[in-house]
């Protein structure tokens, strides 16, 4: 992903701040494969591959737009 330990930081608490059931135990592994992200809301939120898609476009859109990391 190649984020400074505090972009991770700060990604990793908006992940937490906007998909709440998602503890830190899930939210590490994704530092290193950030696509894991689709299914883990597809699991712990029982919603479609389409719709977990969906939130995940918005939501790196939003986080890269604001940490400058596209």
């Amino acid at each position: 992903m190649g984020v400074s330990e505090a972009q991770w930081r700060l990604l990793k608490a908006r992940i937490g701040q906007r998909w709440a059931r998602l503890k830190n135990d899930v939210l590490e592994p994704l530092r290193d494969a950030p696509d894991m992200l689709v299914g883990k809301l597809q699991q712990r939120y029982r919603i479609s591959r389409e719709e977990a898609e969906r939130e995940c476009a918005a939501f790196w859109k939003e986080v890269n737009r604001q940490l400058n990391l596209d």
